[in-house]
């Protein structure tokens, strides 16, 4: 993805001064966003319609930036590059299974996974020895919204010539009203050298629309049993629109910590702990990779991270299982979660986050002017 000069570039003139903070929001489709933007005063320009030099780009997309060192020193863009290498499903399997074979204790959150053809070999040794019959999740290895996903106990079902990851499914999932659900944790990274991350305090629980029974032969292609994801389940004619944040087919993270401890007995302080302790591990385990990159793309002075703050951030989407002793299992990381409302659920959970990265953030027109100063003298 290529992104605009900071001149235009037939006339040779500089894109004309705005006193508002202005974002690019020519790849960004949320309403929400928007509204947290508007809400603040911001300007929303789309590049190929603006002469005016923005402040921060804001993508849905997470592409890699071809000209990010054109940059002015004041300029943010809400990617880093590199971000594939845990929010690529693959990529992910293969740096938190060599973090385990380091530190098997810190890095035992993550299902056993297999790239396949690679580990074929070792996937088939791994199931012919296991004599509970225990089930595996084939995954697309770039696919997303649970595209091209099944089940399997058996090696010899797996058909697929496609490259994929093959993790173990876990087999006693945290039910709640006998459904099983998984947990959206949204998470703030504003800087990776030093690596700065902020979790949001409440997310989305987004449940199975199949009550859960565990898998076997002749329920495995019960998608709606098995997957949580809301791409899946949104279409079952089942699936119960949330009136509130306690019921229906989703529901706020909040209510479900509240949950674990009335129900089940379990300390939501210490679950969140362990979540919290899962996003930094699994940062942390690419992090040399993001310095690296960092530099790279923006420049080795990295005079934006000194003066005028980091040249990116990026808002990830953890999702976080919870088996029935309450340990966390982190599944995958999403480098471009929705903001979509489509309920007043979503709308109160993710309006507010928004509106907390941008006190984070701090983006003022200040921080362009004191730029324009020093470069002028």
């Amino acid at each position: 993805m290529a992104l605009p000069p900071a001149q235009d570039a037939a006339t040779g003139k500089p894109f004309k001064r705005s006193r508002k903070v202005v974002v690019d929001v020519s790849l960004c489709r949320y309403a929400i966003i928007k509204r947290c933007l508007k809400d603040r005063d911001f300007r929303l320009v789309r590049a190929k319609k603006s002469e005016v030099e923005w402040d921060i780009w804001w993508s849905d997309r997470g592409e890699l930036l071809k000209d990010a060192r054109r940059l002015n020193a004041f300029q943010k863009v809400n990617h880093f590059p590199s971000m594939e290498d845990i929010c690529r499903k693959d990529f992910l399997a293969n740096n938190l299974n060599a973090m385990r074979k380091l530190l098997p204790d810190e890095y035992d959150f993550f299902p056993r996974s297999f790239l396949v053809p690679a580990e074929r070999v070792e996937l088939q040794q791994c199931m012919d020895n296991d004599k509970r019959g225990a089930t595996y999740i084939v995954k697309p290895r770039t696919l997303c919204q649970g595209k091209g996903i099944s089940l399997i106990q058996s090696f010899q079902k797996l058909s697929t010539k496609d490259p994929c990851v093959v993790q173990k499914y876990i087999h006693n999932p945290l039910l709640i009203d006998g459904f099983k659900f998984d947990l959206r944790i949204y998470v703030l990274v504003v800087s990776v050298d030093p690596l700065v991350v902020y979790v949001f305090r409440n997310g989305l629980a987004r449940f199975c629309t199949t009550p859960f029974q565990a898998p076997k032969r002749s329920n495995l292609h019960q998608t709606r049993m098995h997957l949580t994801n809301y791409a899946i389940n949104k279409k079952s004619k089942d699936f119960v629109k949330s009136v509130d944040e306690s019921t229906g087919s989703k529901r706020s993270l909040a209510f479900v910590m509240q949950h674990l401890q009335d129900d089940h007995g379990m300390d939501p302080c210490a679950v969140w702990a362990d979540v919290c302790d899962i996003v930094l591990k699994t940062l942390l385990a690419i992090q040399p990779r993001l310095a690296a990159s960092y530099r790279n793309f923006f420049g080795a002075d990295d005079v934006k991270g000194r003066q005028w703050g980091p040249a990116a951030f990026e808002i990830l989407g953890f999702d976080i299982m919870l088996d029935e002793q309450g340990k966390a299992w982190m599944v995958e990381v999403n480098h471009a979660p929705s903001f979509a409302g489509d309920s007043l659920l979503d709308r109160n959970i993710k309006t507010p986050l928004i509106a907390q990265a941008l006190d984070i953030l701090a983006v003022t027109n200040e921080t362009k002017r004191s730029f324009q100063a020093v470069r002028i003298h």
